[in-house]
């Protein structure tokens, strides 16, 4: 989190949120956010997210509750908003309160780590793509596009001692800049649609005979969203699910994980929107793209460093960059 937003966070100013907000700091839990304050109100049963306007706008919040509502109404699985003293949202003084519905279900976990999850996975992923891309622009909320966001345009948070590192980033970006934005291939996505990010209603039947149809995905924390290309949505998961707790942190591990996950991801996906040659043929570029910019964030928030993920994922990162070792080999998988 930004150490403005942590400074700006004082007893007193919280004390004049939950005053506002007709709530008990004791009925809360602290979710501990990575870049707003979130709370679960465990009278109401709801999500408290409070951000500071250095990292989002309330009219960023506000198109957020939009992107939610549009994704709900077409059939998506996803944490809607909820009223704050009646209205979308709540502003005191240099925060914005946002109020959501808590995902059913649970994280996942090793146990529910099967193909059919993988397909259901994807099947989501696609659902809302296809929902993005049938809209017209005119209805869409305005939020920025991946120019706009500090997470993929990140030179100012690499280390300015890290020349090669940030050469990287600049070549990357500067082809993210060739790229054609067209219907069909570039929208407004999750961008961070990672295990982490939703909860999964589990099935009753037997592991052996689950299909992707048995499982329903909530996800939540749309934060992020912006507009950029539907491949960085999927690299994203694919970078992050070769990299779950239980999976060694070496490349023939992961490799091994992704010759699974991948297809029956992909597979998902395909029943719900197309999957372009121009989204195949960039999945490699998209996924060093993530690891520059996770990389990068995790270096400008030294106040959180993502934990165990982000210790294992920190570990030799900055040479493996360097040296231009890819992130993950996708070869044959699509």
């Amino acid at each position: 989190m930004e150490a403005g937003a942590i400074a700006a966070y004082t007893n007193e100013v919280r004390a004049q949120i939950f005053e506002t907000l007709g709530k008990r700091e004791a009925d809360l839990t602290d979710l501990n956010g990575f870049e707003s304050f979130v709370y679960l109100d465990n009278t109401a049963g709801q999500i408290l997210r409070i951000t500071h306007h250095s990292h989002r706008s309330p009219a960023m919040l506000e198109a957020e509750l939009q992107l939610l509502e549009l994704l709900s109404a077409a059939g998506a699985g996803v944490s809607r908003g909820l009223p704050v003293c009646g209205e979308p949202l709540l502003t005191v003084g240099d925060f914005t309160v946002c109020c959501f519905e808590p995902a059913q279900g649970q994280l996942i976990t090793q146990a529910d780590w099967h193909p059919a999850l993988f397909s259901a996975w994807g099947q989501a992923i696609g659902r809302m793509h296809r929902i993005v891309a049938a809209q017209p622009a005119s209805r869409m909320p305005a939020r920025y596009s991946w120019r706009e966001d500090q997470n993929t345009c990140c030179l100012d948070w690499l280390p300015a001692d890290q020349p090669l590192v940030r050469a990287r980033a600049a070549s990357l970006l500067a082809k993210l800049d060739t790229l054609p934005a067209e219907a069909g291939d570039f929208g407004l996505i999750h961008c961070d649609a990672h295990a982490g990010n939703f909860h999964v209603r589990k099935p009753v039947a037997e592991i052996g005979a689950l299909n992707a149809e048995d499982y329903a995905l909530t996800f939540f924390d749309f934060d992020d969203a912006c507009y950029h290309w539907f491949a960085f949505d999927i690299a994203t998961i694919f970078f992050s699910a070769v990299r779950q707790a239980w999976i060694a942190d070496t490349d023939a591990a992961q490799r091994e994980v992704a010759e699974e996950f991948v297809p029956a991801f992909l597979s998902g996906y395909r029943q719900l929107f197309p999957l372009s040659d121009f989204t195949v043929r960039q999945l490699p570029l998209f996924l060093q793209l993530r690891e520059i910019s996770l990389y990068a964030v995790l270096n400008f928030h030294e106040d959180h460093g993502g934990g165990d993920f982000g210790a294992r994922f920190m570990a030799g990162r900055r040479a493996r960059i360097e040296a231009g070792i890819p992130v993950l080999d996708l070869s044959g998988l699509l």
